[in-house]
């Protein structure tokens, strides 16, 4: 690829993306100025909805009495960037739907998915670290478990205690308050 060529290609995206309808904006006056959800339900049409469905629908609407809470051009601008966007930029609008939960990070809906993620993120995290800790300690258990068994004079002289210490295998931490759990509510 020659550089001239790498310009043009390099030009014609700038160009392309600046056709792009903002359809975030375009979506936020659309739910500002009605109690729509999306430009299918302005419609009356479904998503699956064919171009000569939403033509007629355009029409239908275009030739409509505007609702008492807007007034004409507001009505008929709002009709034509919804017409706009399903006729010209449709796959990207519904792209955009499908994603709109991550445009609107400020909903307060959304505070409450992102709690659960992260407290299911931090309960992850939580059991693998607790497992490092265990593969840590069960490498060292078969280590020392290893080195006492050849050592029979040094284990024969270590307390009860610390033998019972010594060869008494880990367990995962998360195993035991699991475990405490299911006796406190046994007991009850």
């Amino acid at each position: 690829m020659t550089p001239t060529m790498f310009l043009f290609f390099l030009a014609f995206c700038l160009c392309a993306e600046s056709y792009v309808p903002d359809i975030k904006s375009k979506n936020e006056i659309l739910h500002k100025l009605t109690n729509f959800t999306t430009y299918y339900s302005l419609f009356g049409v479904s998503e699956k909805a064919s171009l000569s469905e939403i033509n007629k629908s355009f029409r239908r609407l275009n030739k409509a009495e505007p609702p008492s809470n807007l007034n004409a051009s507001q009505y008929k601008e709002l009709i034509m960037n919804g017409y706009n966007i399903l006729n010209n930029f449709r796959k990207a609008y519904d792209d955009f739907l499908m994603d709109s939960r991550f445009y609107y990070i400020d909903d307060p809906v959304n505070y409450k998915n992102y709690f659960v993620v992260t407290l299911l993120a931090i309960t992850f995290g939580f059991f693998v670290l607790d497992f490092i800790v265990y593969a840590v300690r069960y490498l060292k258990y078969i280590e020392n478990t290893g080195s006492a068994k050849k050592d029979k004079n040094t284990s024969e002289k270590l307390k009860k205690k610390d033998r019972k210490a010594l060869l008494s295998a880990p367990e995962m931490y998360s195993m035991r308050i699991f475990s405490s759990i299911v006796r406190k509510v046994r007991r009850n």
